[in-house]
C-alpha cells in the first residue's frame, strides 16, 4: 500500500515520539489508568484542524473500544467520523500554549463520561490521562433526579423547615436543607419566644408546647395546627406544624427536625363548612346538635372547676296561630327578629342556639343567680315590646336552670329547664321561671 506524505510524516513523527521517550514509554505502556499523547496539528493561520495518535497505552485503547495499532498515526477524526470539533480547541490551549487541565466531558465518540487531565510534553503536544467516570455520573445523576423528585414533594408538602433543639426549644434553620425552605428565623425558648415576638398567636401557645413536650418523652412524630407568621409584618395565618425526631448513627443523639406547610385557605374553608355544618339556616344561631355538643364541651372542661352556670329554654306563645293567621313567611320572620334579639341579650361567649321549631335555648358559663336570669328576661321582654315592624305581637315563655353541681350534663340542665318552661306555659305564658339544681 502506497502511503501519502501526510501519513508518512505523521508515523515518522510517531517513531519519533516512541525513541525520545523510550524509557517514559516503556513505564506508561502497561499503566493501568489510560494514557494517550496527541499531536495538534495547525494550518498557515495556527489554527488547530486535526488531532493525532502519537501514543497511546493498552489501557487508551481498552478505553476506547479498538486497538493500539489503529490509534498510532492516526488522526483522531478518522477513527472517529463524527468527533466533536470541541476537543480541537481545548487540546490546542494545552499543546500551544501550555495551559493544565482538568477536564469532566461526555465523549460522544465512545459514548462515556470522562475525566481528563490534560497537560504540554512539548510545544504542540498534548499529553492526557483518561479515566472513566460513567458509572460516578451516573449515580450523581441519579442522585440529581432524585434531589429534583424530593424538591418536587417538598414544594408540594412544606414551606418552612428547622432544626428544633430540645434541649435549649430553639428553633434554628441556618443547618436544615435547602435554603429556600429556611424563612423562618432562629428563635431559642419556643413557644413562650414566639408569641413574645408576635410570630405565634397566644392562644396556640399550648398546642406547641404539647407537641414538643411529646417529642421529649419519646415520640418520633408529633403535629398540630397553629396560627403563625414568619414575618411580624405579614397576617397570621393557620400553619400544619409537624416535629419528627431521629437517633443520629454515631453519637446516637436524640436530633428534631420541624416542617412548616401553610394551610390557611383549607384550614379557612373547613371552618367556614364547619359554620355551615352548624347553623341553623334561618337564623343563623347554631343548631341544636351543635348547641348541644359545644355545652357539653364546656362542661367537659370545668369538670375540675366550682361554677354556677345557667341554662334557658325559650319558647313562643301562641307561635301556630301566627302562622294560620299571618302565614309561614310571616312566622320565620318572628323567630328570626327573635334570634337577633338573643344575640343582644347574651354575651358572645354564651351558646345560642336553635332547639328546632319555635323553641331555642341558651347557656351562660360562670353566672347563676336570680339577678341574672330576671336582668335576661326583662331585657328580652323589653326588646320583644319595642318591635314596631310586625303585624303582631311576640312573646315568650322562659325557663331557667341553674346549678353550680360540676357533675351535671347538658341533659340534666335541659330537663331542669324544660320542667321549669312547662310550668310557666300551663300557668300564664309570657313569663319566667327560675329552677336551681
Amino acid at each position: 500500500m502506497k502511503l501519502s506524505v501526510k501519513n508518512k510524516k505523521r508515523i515518522s513523527t510517531v517513531k519519533n515520539f516512541i525513541e525520545d521517550n523510550y524509557k517514559q514509554v516503556e513505564y506508561l505502556e502497561n499503566m493501568p489508568i489510560a494514557f494517550t499523547v496527541l499531536k495538534v496539528e495547525i494550518d498557515e493561520k495556527g489554527e488547530p484542524y486535526d488531532l493525532v495518535f502519537v501514543y497511546a497505552n493498552k489501557a487508551l485503547a481498552e478505553l476506547e473500544n479498538t486497538t493500539k495499532e489503529k490509534l498510532m498515526g492516526s488522526s483522531f477524526y478518522n477513527i472517529f467520523k463524527n468527533g466533536d470539533k470541541k476537543w480541537l480547541k481545548l487540546y490546542w490551549e494545552t499543546a500551544y500554549k501550555g495551559i493544565t487541565q482538568e477536564i469532566e466531558a461526555y465523549s460522544n465518540e465512545i459514548g462515556k463520561f470522562l475525566s481528563i487531565s490534560c497537560y504540554q510534553t512539548a510545544v504542540g503536544y498534548c499529553a492526557q490521562i483518561l479515566k472513566d467516570i460513567s458509572e460516578e455520573k451516573k449515580l450523581e445523576i441519579e442522585a440529581e433526579k432524585k434531589q429534583r423528585q424530593l424538591d418536587v414533594i417538598l414544594n408540594n408538602s412544606i414551606d418552612i423547615m428547622f432544626d428544633f433543639d430540645l434541649e435549649t426549644n430553639t428553633i434554628c434553620s441556618k443547618h436544615c436543607g435547602s435554603s429556600e425552605y429556611n424563612s423562618f428565623p432562629d428563635i431559642p425558648g419556643a413557644p413562650d419566644t414566639l408569641v413574645d415576638k408576635g410570630l405565634l398567636e397566644s392562644l396556640d401557645r399550648d398546642k406547641i408546647s404539647d407537641m414538643i413536650e411529646k417529642i421529649r418523652k419519646g415520640m418520633d412524630k408529633a403535629s398540630c395546627e397553629a396560627r403563625m407568621r414568619p414575618e411580624i409584618e405579614k397576617e397570621f395565618q393557620w400553619y400544619q406544624i409537624t416535629l419528627s425526631a431521629y437517633n443520629e448513627v454515631y453519637s446516637n443523639k436524640r436530633c428534631v427536625v420541624g416542617f412548616m406547610k401553610n394551610i390557611n385557605a383549607e384550614t379557612l374553608c373547613r371552618v367556614q363548612l364547619q359554620i355551615q355544618a352548624d347553623s341553623d339556616r334561618l337564623t343563623e344561631l347554631y343548631n341544636s346538635g351543635a348547641g348541644k355538643d359545644r355545652i357539653q364541651y364546656l362542661l367537659t372542661l370545668k369538670k375540675n372547676n366550682t361554677s354556677r352556670n345557667t341554662m334557658f329554654i325559650f319558647d313562643f306563645d301562641n307561635f301556630k296561630m301566627i302562622n294560620d293567621t299571618y302565614g309561614h313567611y310571616a312566622g320565620d320572620q318572628a323567630l328570626k327578629k327573635f334570634a337577633e334579639i338573643l344575640k343582644k341579650v347574651f354575651r358572645k361567649s354564651d351558646v345560642i342556639f336553635r332547639l328546632g321549631g319555635d323553641e331555642f335555648a341558651a347557656f351562660a358559663e360562670n353566672i347563676g343567680n336570680t339577678e341574672f336570669v330576671k336582668d335576661v328576661c326583662q331585657r328580652m321582654f323589653q326588646q320583644l315590646q319595642e318591635i314596631k315592624d310586625m303585624e303582631f305581637k311576640i312573646s315568650v315563655s322562659i325557663g331557667a336552670a341553674i346549678t353550680d353541681n360540676k357533675n351535671v350534663d347538658y341533659y340534666d340542665y335541659y330537663r331542669t329547664a324544660d320542667k321549669a318552661l312547662y310550668e310557666v306555659k300551663r300557668d300564664h305564658k309570657n313569663n319566667y321561671k327560675i329552677v336551681y339544681f
